[in-house]
């Protein structure tokens, strides 16, 4: 039977570690998920599986047990192992599955997928422009060449690779396609390189490394494709978003009425006032830093399916880039967030109107590290939440292990409606920081 193309999802306690789990179901050409959904082919269960399990059984998923999913990559049939064996999992706590996925989980920055030390290799067309790349690896860690000597770790090589590849082949330098090098800067693991992905290459002559973004024209002569401009934002800073649209359309994503408060009036009674500026439109990721996206993309992967807790609510959270913050300082964190999310700087409390809606935002400095077994949004270590927390408990990891100066973005609770960031910040220059961070609501009734 084959994996190929189809969507993965790993829940329990598994004898193999879950980093391998996932380079070897990915070899086999299986897309890998951190949560079920309509998409799911498969459910791999250990014991313990809780809720991944349960919503599987109810969309219809097929269910294997570990040694099914062994035996296939291993070049069997799932079919050749008793049906009963997925149940007669013994159960195990929901402390058990957290410690588990803490010890065999998504490890992004484990040694076994770190690029930090590597020395990298571009050519070929990728989709990505080659400063873009550049840039992604050197966050990673790993140094850019532009050749290919005895010192070269990996190639990464797309379309009309030409010389340069076969001169590693010749070094036994390791080749990766585009795809799992973003996979990797991206917090995934490569696995190994498919074997025929080499031979399935088009020809081409070896201008194709100097000019790895740019279109071939009729007559061989190439187009550069520059990146469309990013809006123009007065305010200094832009919040970015997978799929983007203004202040307003942010905040309402969450909840009809947006962000807002409940305000008595002498005249008209009870009334919402809203916090989200009319005129603010956010970018999109293709504007941000290529390392901020990689880490975003791990996070959006991540949170699919799951739900963050806040206040009276738990709501489908939002993963966010703000650029060109100042994230020295807690105070401006704070500034880049309120800024970023286009929140009106007004008075909404009726007994002090010296006391505008900035002054009530709080950033609080924390660790994400101290969170690991719980996920960020849980304020008490000891609460057991029940449901789907996997993914919450990984992106927990991604934002401890591959941010700094983490932070939470917080509202008064006199408030009835507003966002919080569970989030933290990365550099792209001396000059400038990007924050990365997971976006949410808090209800208070």
């Amino acid at each position: 039977m084959s994996l190929s193309g189809k969507t993965i999802v790993f829940t329990g306690t598994l004898t193999m570690k879950r980093a391998d789990a996932t380079k070897a179901a990915e070899a086999a050409g299986a897309k890998v998920s951190g949560s079920v959904s309509k998409n799911t082919s498969i459910l791999v269960a250990g014991p313990g599986a809780g809720a991944k399990e349960a919503d599987a059984k109810a969309k219809g998923v097929e269910i294997w047990t570990e040694e099914q999913f062994t035996a296939v990559i291993g070049g069997g049939s799932a079919a050749t192992l008793p049906a009963a064996a997925v149940g007669n999992k013994k159960a195990a706590s929901s402390k058990a599955l957290k410690a588990a996925l803490l010890a065999a989980d998504d490890e992004p920055m484990s040694e076994a997928m770190s690029l930090n030390g590597k020395t990298i290799v571009f050519t070929g067309t990728l989709t990505m422009k080659r400063a873009d790349a550049t840039k992604a690896a050197e966050a990673a860690g790993a140094k850019v060449s532009g050749s290919v000597s005895k010192n070269t770790s990996i190639l990464v090589a797309g379309p009309g690779a030409g010389a340069k590849e076969a001169d590693a082949k010749a070094k036994g330098v390791q080749i990766w396609t585009e795809e799992q090098f973003t996979a990797v800067i991206g917090g995934g693991s490569a696995g190994p390189p498919p074997a025929a992905a080499a031979g399935k290459k088009k020809a081409a002559s070896s201008a194709a490394d100097d000019e790895p973004t740019a279109k071939k024209q009729k007559g061989g002569k190439a187009k550069a494709e520059p990146k469309p401009a990013p809006p123009a934002s007065p305010r200094g800073l832009q919040l970015h978003l997978k799929e983007p649209t203004s202040a307003i359309g942010l905040a309402q994503r969450f909840r009809e009425n947006g962000w807002y408060t409940n305000k008595f009036d002498s005249v008209a009674g009870l009334r919402m006032e809203s916090f989200a500026l009319e005129d603010v439109e956010h970018a999109s990721f293709a504007h941000a830093p290529a390392n901020a996206v990689a880490i975003a993309e791990t996070l959006l992967s991540q949170l699919e399916g799951c739900y963050v807790q806040g206040g009276e609510s738990e709501d489908a959270p939002q993963v966010i880039i703000i650029s060109g913050a100042d994230t020295t300082s807690a105070a401006g964190i704070k500034k880049a967030c309120l800024r970023g999310l286009g929140l009106r700087n007004a008075s909404y409390n009726e007994y002090r109107k010296d006391q505008m809606l900035w002054d009530e935002a709080e950033v609080e400095l924390c660790d994400w590290n101290t969170k690991l077994k719980v996920g960020f949004d849980i304020e008490d270590s000891d609460d057991e939440e029940e449901g789907d927390r996997d993914g919450v408990v990984l992106a927990t990891a991604t934002l401890a292990r591959r941010l700094q100066s983490h932070f939470l973005f917080d509202l008064s609770s006199q408030h009835t409606f507003v966002p919080t960031i569970f989030g933290g910040c990365t550099k792209i220059d001396a000059n400038e920081g990007v924050i990365v961070g997971v976006l949410s609501t808090k209800v208070w009734t």
